[in-house]
């Protein structure tokens, strides 16, 4: 950016008048005279604040942009400022050379001499040029004006057959955009019947897939079956079943209402054991963690049994470290 040197009252550049950025101290490049720059605060902490102040400042007061910020950082007063402005006008006027006419200057050949050889009738060339008619140049205005008239004028014909052409553009989109509309109709036609083919589709093969279970279900031998034990309240005592995961699924399946129970996961016991497994399950009740049952098998019967039968099944919180066995499937028996 500029400023005004004081001394001088010529254009000096500096670096930047921002707080932390500014120097304090800067001497004029044309004179050496120093200036201090310790109010550059004042103007502002950024570098747009402090432009948009000093551009409002010369705006108002009708002065240049490093005069502007010369008076707002102390340099100079206003006064001082359009002084030098002045003198600097003033001078600018008297170097500026000023242009006199130049004298004309004609040469008259008397009209009974001729004139010598090699040489023109000056001030004949010069009458002759100022009185020549400008009789062809108005008429050939005027000619290509009434041609310019002529050409902007539409003929009949020219109207029939921009009409012609306008209808059977409008007629090509019309038919253009009823087809485009008449495939979509039978597109979106189909699409809906597929759709609802698909359903029907689907819906039958779940009813299926749910006959089909229920017929395994029911064709189950009642060994392999698992067996539900409750009290006079009808609280769960006991499960017994073929495998661990049959007593599993069985145990989630009792459950009603808000204590729903999802299998998850048959886990070996702590400690490990050939006849005890951790059922690992979920209860909607209680979703801070999951939940598991001791399954433990009858070494005479071969069953597996959760519960002793007197009171309800005891159910413990998941074990952190688990050693899966496999994952519960919802149509294992």
């Amino acid at each position: 950016m500029y400023f005004r040197c004081s001394h001088c009252h010529e254009s000096t550049w500096i670096r930047s008048l921002v707080p932390g950025m500014v120097e304090r101290q800067v001497d004029c490049q044309d004179c050496g005279h120093g200036h201090d720059l310790s109010r550059s605060g004042e103007l502002g902490d950024t570098g747009k604040k402090q432009y948009d102040t000093a551009q409002d400042f010369s705006t108002r007061n009708g002065v240049d942009l490093p005069t502007a910020y010369s008076v707002l950082l102390g340099l100079m007063t206003l006064a001082e400022a359009r002084e030098t402005d002045n003198a600097k006008k003033e001078e600018t006027k008297k170097e500026r050379p000023r242009h006199e006419p130049t004298p004309s200057v004609e040469i008259e050949t008397a009209p009974d001499e001729p004139a010598p050889l090699g040489r023109k009738n000056h001030r004949w060339s010069v009458l002759q040029r100022k009185t020549k008619p400008k009789k062809e140049q108005k008429v050939t205005i005027h000619v290509e004006r009434d041609m310019a008239k002529e050409r902007r004028r539409i003929t009949p014909g020219q109207l029939v057959l921009v009409l012609a052409l306008a209808g059977i553009t409008i007629g090509l989109s019309g038919r253009h955009a009823y087809r485009t509309y008449r495939g979509l109709v039978e597109e979106g036609r189909d699409a809906q019947q597929t759709t609802a083919a698909s359903a029907a589709a689907v819906e039958n093969a779940a009813q299926e897939k749910l006959n089909e279970a229920r017929e395994n279900q029911s064709a189950v031998p009642d060994a392999l079956r698992a067996e539900l034990q409750h009290d006079s309240d009808g609280v769960l005592t006991q499960v017994s079943g073929p495998n661990p995961m049959s007593v599993l699924l069985a145990f989630c399946k009792d459950a009603e209402g808000t204590s729903h129970r999802e299998p998850l996961e048959l886990a070996q016991a702590a400690p490990p054991s050939p006849d005890e497994r951790y059922g690992v399950f979920r209860d909607f009740a209680r979703l801070e963690t999951n939940h598991a049952i001791r399954i433990s098998q009858d070494r005479e019967t071969k069953r597996w049994f959760a519960g002793n039968g007197r009171g309800p099944v005891p159910t413990r919180t998941a074990p952190a470290r688990l050693e899966t066995i496999r994952r519960a499937a919802l149509n294992e028996r």
